[in-house]
């Protein structure tokens, strides 16, 4: 049998119950009316009571009009009267039958619709469902076909989808159990990748920028801890940096390269023989070095005027004097410059340099032009020089100053008649001083020339000749 007409047998066998039912409640409606009717009958006997009550009080007013009617009308209301409660008590007793019966029938509904006794003796083949058995809900069998049916179905716990299972897009950013469909996922990628590069918009490119190393951020710490900070740093091993260009007075690094090229415009004291052996090696020769200029140099001494006689005491006394009150330069000295070109790179109107082209000593013009000098930016004579001689040159570096130019002994004003040259070729062969006199011997080929000793005595503006035979 099929679940169609199981269904259709259960549905005839309802109809049937529900005709039994109604036949029994058309029974009880029929017992309902019955009481109403002696309800009906009791109100209607409860009236005519009182009807007779009233002609039992008609009576009586007749009785005292009619002496002789008295007794009878007496007698005839005692009669009414007692019909009357007879009544009465008759219509109260049809309320309460009419009543009970109510209450029985109500209750016979009642037990009627509650019974499952089957009190019609209703069989299953009466309503069409004699193959109907006991079977619980979970041993029912189903047919075929629904179980094929049933067979497409998913469960609901752990189901194993087929196809091209669909299911609707969860709003972006959604973070539940709700199923994630692909174009949410594409969604979501696109939100992460947002704006970044076709390049690096996947995991794989990413992957590749860092390398593929899963350790980055250790490697790149790694890597900044052996970085030196831009203050300070404390460099290792063996630093380079780009060369300066030669002439170059900044804050710029030097490097080994520029530091020789400085030092090839720098004349080099090497064989040149010190008076005192005690200075030679001293760190006045290394600040000096810088500063030197190439020529011929024939004879090097370094002056100390702490060693003289007065511990040098002579330099202050000396503001009187013409040498004192030479000109001076306005500005800082540069050092040595291949021309003005270079030594403007680093220096300003008033600061003064050797011009290694020129073999002249220069100080810069205002915007553009040069001035030949010969006296640096410090009136009093230094505590130490450096006396380097030329073969018709004399020039004194101010230790005190960074070793820069002080003087320049150059045919210039009041020392010309001890260096000049003569057109018999007298040359400058040696230098030394002492308590603030400088000697220079000059070598000639003729006693006309004053070979010999020339001597400036800075201590008291005198120069002096003497000629050696």
């Amino acid at each position: 049998m099929t679940l169609e007409t199981e269904v259709a047998a259960l549905t005839t066998a309802t109809t049937s119950l529900l005709s039994a039912v109604n036949v029994s409640k058309t029974t009880l409606d029929q017992k309902v009316a019955d009481a109403l009717t002696s309800e009906n009958n009791a109100s209607t006997s409860a009236s005519n009571a009182a009807t007779s009550e009233n002609n039992a009080s008609t009576s009586a007013s007749n009785a005292s009009t009619s002496a002789s009617n008295a007794s009878t009308s007496a007698s005839n209301a005692s009669t009414s009267a007692s019909n009357a409660a007879t009544s009465e008590t008759n219509a109260a007793t049809s309320a309460s039958n009419a009543a009970t019966s109510a209450g029985e029938a109500a209750s016979a509904v009642s037990d009627h619709a509650t019974s499952t006794a089957n009190p019609h003796s209703v069989t299953k083949a009466q309503v069409g469902l004699g193959s109907a058995d006991n079977t619980s809900d979970a041993d029912k069998p189903v047919s075929t076909a629904t179980q094929s049916a049933l067979n497409l179905k998913a469960p609901l716990e752990s189901p194993s989808l087929t196809g091209t299972p669909t299911a609707p897009t969860a709003a972006a950013a959604t973070n539940t159990t709700q199923i994630a469909t692909t174009a949410f996922v594409r969604t979501e990628v696109a939100n992460l990748v947002a704006a970044a590069p076709a390049a690096l918009d996947t995991l794989n490119e990413l992957s590749a920028a860092l390398g593929n190393d899963a350790n980055f951020a250790t490697t790149v710490t790694n890597a900044l801890a052996a970085k030196a900070p831009l203050a300070s740093p404390g460099l290792t091993g063996t630093p380079t940096a780009p060369t300066a260009a030669a002439g170059t007075n900044s804050t710029q690094l030097a490097t080994t390269a520029h530091v020789f090229a400085e030092r090839s415009n720098a004349v080099s004291l090497t064989n040149k023989t010190l008076v005192d052996p005690a200075i030679n090696g001293k760190a006045d020769l290394v600040a000096i070095d810088k500063t030197l200029f190439p020529a011929a140099i024939v004879d090097s001494f370094i002056y100390d005027t702490t060693k003289d006689t007065d511990g040098g005491a002579w330099r202050d006394r000396c503001s009187h004097l013409s040498w004192y009150k030479e000109a001076l330069c306005a500005g800082r000295w540069l050092g040595s410059y291949a021309n003005e070109t270079a030594a403007r790179v680093v220096g300003t109107t008033g600061d003064y340099y050797y011009d290694t082209g020129a073999s002249v000593f220069y100080s810069l013009n205002v915007t553009s032009g040069v001035t030949e000098v010969f006296r640096g930016n410090r009136a009093g004579f230094p505590a130490k020089v450096l006396i380097t001689a030329e073969s018709n040159r004399v020039v004194l570096w101010d230790l005190d100053n960074g070793g820069s130019m002080w003087m320049v002994f150059d045919n210039h004003l009041w020392q010309e008649s001890i260096i000049a040259a003569n057109a018999n070729g007298a040359v400058i062969s040696g230098v030394y001083a002492i308590n603030g006199q400088f000697v220079f011997g000059k070598n000639g080929n003729s006693d006309i020339d004053y070979c010999g000793l020339r001597i400036c005595n800075f201590a008291s503006d005198v120069k002096l000749k003497h000629r050696l035979n």
